[in-house]
């Protein structure tokens, strides 16, 4: 599809210069994928030792929300731990 605009816009009050814009939009679709055939098992095999020397990941990485999860328990059983032994030492005592 092939869009066209004319337009005239003023210099001053007696002269106008015309602009004329055009734009090509492609609507045409992809074609489908061609149905592939049965993989070749050797080139399975190539592709994994691609990745031989790869670390593998680690807890933090395969399990973030947990990881995050378990420091923040952390950080405020410290500061429960720190909160108590403070007021023990300001004596504090329960009953």
């Amino acid at each position: 599809m092939h869009i066209q605009e004319h337009t005239k816009k003023p210099i001053d009050s007696r002269t106008q210069f015309e602009v004329q814009t055009s734009m090509t939009v492609n609507l045409n679709f992809p074609n489908p994928p061609e149905e592939q055939t049965a993989p070749d098992p050797e080139a399975k095999t190539q592709s994994f030792r691609l990745f031989d020397s790869i670390a593998p990941s680690t807890f933090a990485e395969r399990f973030p929300l947990l990881t995050f999860f378990a420091i923040s328990c952390a950080i405020l059983a410290g500061a429960l731990f720190t909160e108590i032994e403070c007021l023990k030492d300001s004596g504090y005592f329960w009953r």
